[in-house]
């Protein structure tokens, strides 16, 4: 039962921001989402996934895809703020 919710929780968070991703790629703008606070996230999931890795893998398998699904998320949206700066860089330069 708690590998189901585990599973389900991992589609849920890649569900979410999947649609977060198309919305900022559609306005071109991270909105109010913090940068530092996706990094923190990331170290959680880093450390969620060392933790993992000390189990079984028969019994850790289904925190270690909770945590990698968060942690794709993030370096996902890390990189968007990247590709919004540089999209906001070169629109703003004068012609």
């Amino acid at each position: 039962m708690s590998t189901c919710l585990i599973i389900v929780a991992s589609l849920l968070i890649a569900q979410g921001y999947t649609h977060q991703f198309i919305q900022i790629v559609k306005s071109r703008s991270t909105g109010a989402i913090n940068l530092k606070m996706s990094q923190y996230i990331l170290l959680m999931d880093i450390s969620t996934i060392a933790f993992a890795l000390t189990m079984p893998l028969t019994k850790g398998w289904p925190l270690m895809v909770l945590a990698f699904t968060s942690a794709i998320t993030k370096l996902v949206m890390m990189y968007l703020f990247y590709w919004v700066k540089q999209f906001s860089d070169t629109n703003q330069q004068p012609s």
